[in-house]
């Protein structure tokens, strides 16, 4: 993502300061496994549904004006989920999980040009894609009471498909990097999260 916001500056006949560049973001998310052992194996079966964003801002400015390029993207990712957690009666269980992700993601490039005291100049276009991915973490989990549990995941997801992007208001067109090349956008990263979950039944 970070090479998109590069590509772009390059093509500002000005020079820009990249005032953010894609730092990590933070997402939301909500999953469901089985309670009970799947296939006479400690395997929990489920699903997982995620939202993520984040962006990058360059911009330049002096007395006569300002010039502002803007790119958000966002994402939402859903699939199937595979745990593995350890058969015990402790409170605290260690296991690993395997969650295959297909994610629809938007992309939106602004940019504000304001020169003396002119209106503001102000474009954007929208892209979106689809791309797939896998994630693989290990799994803390400690049970505050017989319903009640929190738990840790710390892993790395990697994108295997990543989709063109398209543009919104024409499928057939899509972003091109200033080599000619199909522009993409990559998940790939670390992942760690902390959430709080509920045990409908046993």
């Amino acid at each position: 993502m970070k090479e998109i916001q590069q590509d772009a500056q390059s093509q500002i006949p000005i020079q820009t300061r990249a005032v953010d560049e894609f730092p990590p973001f933070w997402g939301f998310g909500i999953d469901v496994h089985t309670q009970d052992d799947w296939g006479g194996m400690n395997v929990k079966l489920g699903g997982i549904l995620q939202y993520t964003s984040s962006g990058g801002s360059a911009n330049v400015a002096d007395f006569s004006g300002h010039l502002k390029f803007d790119q958000l993207v966002n994402r939402l990712a859903i699939g199937p989920s595979v745990r593995f957690l350890q058969k015990n009666d402790k409170k605290n269980k260690l296991g690993t999980e395997l969650n295959l992700l297909v994610s629809f993601s938007n992309l939106k490039i602004s940019s504000e040009q304001k020169l003396f005291d002119a209106p503001s100049q102000v474009q954007s276009v929208k892209f979106n894609s689809i791309s797939g991915q896998i994630q693989l973490s290990i799994v803390d989990r400690y049970e505050l009471s017989s319903d009640f549990f929190i738990q840790l995941k710390g892993g790395y997801e990697l994108d295997v498909v990543s989709g063109k992007l398209l543009f919104k208001s024409d499928s057939d067109a899509w972003l091109l990097t200033p080599q000619g090349e199909e522009a993409r956008l990559d998940w790939s990263g670390l992942r760690f999260s902390i959430g709080i979950g509920y045990t409908f039944a046993r």
